[in-house]
């Protein structure tokens, strides 16, 4: 909200995560860009595009209504760099990666033990109601 009430005719918002992440996140960037352009407001954006795109699995038609409209609203303004983009390849620094091997503590294996329990469990859940409907 600081940023947004700065002084400046000309915005720009740059971002080094993808858009995709999370939707909210896009919502902020276009409030300080352009404010209202997506909704009025932050619960109409939530109302209009976030739960229906979020909860796609209830309607799927509406979900890709919605985010097919979002991605034509947001699409002019998106300027975009692919790491495959033989024009940005070269440019790039040469990936590091460094693993490190730890622990977890006793209460750590509880959790990680519970959310797979719980995946697991909703994974089965999923299979017996999709075996039942067909």
């Amino acid at each position: 909200k600081r940023i947004a009430n700065s002084i400046g005719t000309i915005r720009v918002a740059l971002s080094g995560t993808p858009v995709e992440n999370r939707l909210s996140d896009l919502h902020s960037q276009f409030e300080f860009i352009l404010p209202g352009y997506l909704a009025a407001s932050r619960a109409e954006f939530e109302r209009e595009f976030e739960k229906p795109i979020t909860a796609a699995s209830r309607n799927r038609a509406e979900a890709g209504r919605q985010q097919c409209l979002l991605q034509r609203m947001a699409e002019p303004f998106v300027l975009r760099r692919l790491k495959t983009d033989p024009a940005i390849a070269p440019d790039l620094p040469q990936k590091i990666e460094m693993n490190y091997d730890c622990e977890l503590s006793e209460s750590q294996q509880a959790m990680y033990k519970a959310a797979q329990e719980s995946a697991l469990a909703g994974i089965k859940i999923s299979r017996a109601q999709e075996s039942v409907s067909q």
